[in-house]
């Protein structure tokens, strides 16, 4: 079974893995374990046609306080450790479990030694908290690339014959695809597109020191056209007061489109701007709220609204 006990974003680091299984390997029953039929619905966005039958389907049971604590939230992630213990009869039935975040771990504490865990990740980086000792609880680890497999090994996180270098599974989503150039389909001219992806963490992250600066440049630059797409948690937690959009994370299937009408109306955003200078790439995913819980998130909205004068960046998650 693939399981999704975490935020939207990290369904697609695993994903490919399921239909690979189901595709490849029909004598072997592959099941999809989540939270919520909103996680359900988002798998179904990117399955392949036909694919839905050849995979079961089986939602978590949630323990009752924990269903009134999403309800309140709307967080439909929440209490991954809670739901893990509570489903351990469940799990426990299945030959492995693929997993694109570490949490799961826990089941080896929890008792199910027998289960086979097989760790996917859910990014291609090197920052010392890949080096997780979580990792080590994993009857087998699948990674992105040789160095971070020489790292790991350096560590002592994995052993010979426990791993496999089987490269960035996310990217299997564009396989057999033919996709012009970003500065044709996008922007309608022939300039050089550049992709920002600042990550969430202010220690890691250029965003805080030069992320405005950056985009202030572009905007106002003939020279490049810009596709931002930060971490999906680069603006979380979301705003609970009235002045600002309260989008929460994860949104049930809301496109980064949605996620700019929302704030357009409560962070002085050009409504306009929503359809015409931010656009959404792909079906619906996991948003960005720039009317966050973050103090610069006025900030924000406030350069994005300079840089659609430009009409050469799009926001994109």
């Amino acid at each position: 079974a693939v399981l999704f006990n975490a935020e939207f974003h990290q369904i697609l680091h695993a994903l490919t893995i399921a239909i690979a299984l189901a595709t490849d390997h029909s004598e072997t029953e592959v099941s999809i374990l989540a939270p919520s039929d909103e996680h359900f619905r988002f798998v179904e966005q990117y399955l392949p046609d036909g694919m839905r039958n050849a995979l079961r389907f089986v939602k978590l049971d949630s323990p009752a306080w924990v269903s009134a604590y999403r309800a309140l939230t709307s967080d439909l992630a929440c209490m991954k450790k809670a739901m893990l213990t509570h489903n351990k009869s469940l799990l426990a039935d299945f030959d492995a479990l693929i997993v694109p975040e570490r949490t799961t771990a826990f089941l080896k504490k929890a008792g199910l030694t027998e289960l086979q865990l097989i760790h996917s990740g859910h990014g291609a980086g090197d920052q010392e908290r890949s080096f997780n000792p979580a990792i080590q609880a994993f009857d087998f680890v699948l990674l992105s690339g040789r160095k971070y497999e020489k790292h790991l090994l350096q560590h002592g996180l994995i052993r010979q014959g426990h791993y496999a270098v089987t490269g960035y599974p996310k990217f299997d989503l564009l396989l057999n695809r033919q996709t012009p150039r970003a500065s044709e389909t996008l922007f309608g001219n022939d300039l050089p597109t550049l992709l920002y992806a600042p990550h969430f963490n202010e220690k890691l992250s250029s965003w805080p020191g030069l992320g405005r600066q950056l985009i202030d440049f572009i905007s106002t630059s003939k020279q490049f056209n810009l596709i931002f797409a930060p971490h999906v948690r680069l603006f979380y937690p979301p705003a609970t007061d009235q002045t600002t959009c309260p989008i929460p994370m994860p949104p049930i299937s809301m496109s980064v489109t949605s996620a700019a009408r929302c704030t357009s109306s409560s962070s002085g955003l050009d409504p306009a701007f929503s359809s015409t200078r931010i656009r959404s790439i792909g079906p619906a995913i996991p948003s960005i709220s720039v009317g966050s819980a973050d103090p610069s998130s006025r900030e924000s909205s406030s350069f994005l609204r300079r840089s659609r004068k430009r009409g050469r960046i799009i926001f994109a998650s």
